[in-house]
């Protein structure tokens, strides 16, 4: 049994789809759009119920795959060592230890302004949280509420 592809588009090669996956697709996804804004309470209760199983039953394929995905970048760092970006002929701009400080630098601004910056955007207040009321909340709450909303 086949089942035609519809294409999308009027180029050549446009995006191709099958329409029975879509159409169920969407169909499922308006579904589930529609059960969270009409039965809200009981959406919010089975899909934390949801999230709980996947957790405790799938957690095991989480990790071993991150270890999975570790070891084959590892693999690829050795089976391609000596990869250069551009040409045969040229040499690099940069040697393998300013790549790694650039490459590092770029994780550390990452974290840094995720784990200290951001927070930091919270408990000034910008965008006025419900939090910065003085009347309310002290500095302690607010920071505690900046870092939780981080």
């Amino acid at each position: 049994h086949e089942v035609k592809l519809s294409s999308i588009g009027t180029l050549d090669g446009g995006v191709r789809c099958n329409p029975v996956v879509a159409g169920l697709s969407a169909l499922c996804i308006w579904g589930f759009v529609l059960w969270a804004a009409i039965e809200q309470e009981d959406m919010a209760e089975d899909t934390q119920l949801a999230q709980a199983w996947v957790t405790d039953v799938w957690n095991w394929l989480y990790m071993f795959s991150q270890n999975v995905w570790i070891v084959v970048l590892i693999w690829l760092l050795f089976q391609h060592y000596d990869l250069k970006l551009g040409k045969d002929d040229e040499s690099p701009e940069f040697d393998d230890l300013t790549y790694f400080a650039m490459l590092f630098s770029a994780g550390v601004a990452t974290g840094l302004w995720y784990y200290t910056a951001e927070a930091m955007w919270h408990y000034e207040g910008y965008g006025t949280p419900r939090w910065m009321d003085s009347s309310m909340w002290n500095d302690n709450t607010r920071a505690e509420m900046a870092l939780m909303v981080t």
